[in-house]
């Protein structure tokens, strides 16, 4: 097993309502040298610098990956530390601005909200935000989504022949 290698590193990160850089994900100084490649203020040195015994069951490599995200892309109303670093952020509305549901880890809760406002700006609903994610891609990678593109007449050959499966 070889979690270093290039094949297996997250090359799309999509965080929804959640400060996975700052207080969500703990290792903050980590995340930003191995997942963003950015400055970062790692202190500790690396297991194979300090001589002290390695893993067996997985592929060691003495200099750790950095900068394996392609794209960061932050979904939320609030400029958080994960947005600070993102490529892309998507505003959604507030809790006054759309109807949604809330809930606790620590209430067995479930609270209705409803809208009380428009949203401002461009804000969208999480709903809107992830139908508009849903369409790109089926536009972008149908093949992903199973989802059919160029159906009839003027259909790409090449597309013709993925949805008709392998020749026999």
């Amino acid at each position: 097993m070889d979690p270093d290698h290039p094949d297996n590193w997250p090359r799309n990160m999509f965080v929804w309502r959640s400060n996975l850089l700052g207080s969500s994900g703990k290792g903050h100084e980590y995340f930003l040298k191995h997942l963003l490649g950015t400055t970062n203020g790692v202190l500790g040195k690396d297991l194979g610098s300090t001589g002290r015994r390695k893993p067996v069951d997985v592929k060691w490599r003495d200099e750790a990956p950095e900068g394996k995200l392609d794209l960061l892309v932050t979904i939320d109303f609030r400029m958080s530390t994960t947005a600070v670093y993102s490529d892309v952020i998507l505003p959604t509305a507030t809790w006054y601005e759309k109807n949604d549901l809330n809930t606790s880890d620590m209430h067995p809760f479930i609270h209705p909200l409803t809208a009380a406002v428009d949203p401002v700006w461009e804000c969208k609903s999480d709903w809107e935000i992830f139908k508009a994610i849903a369409k790109s891609f089926s536009e972008v990678c149908p093949e992903i989504l199973g989802v059919e593109k160029d159906v009839g007449a003027n259909a790409d050959p090449a597309r013709q022949r993925w949805r008709n499966g392998p020749a026999v």
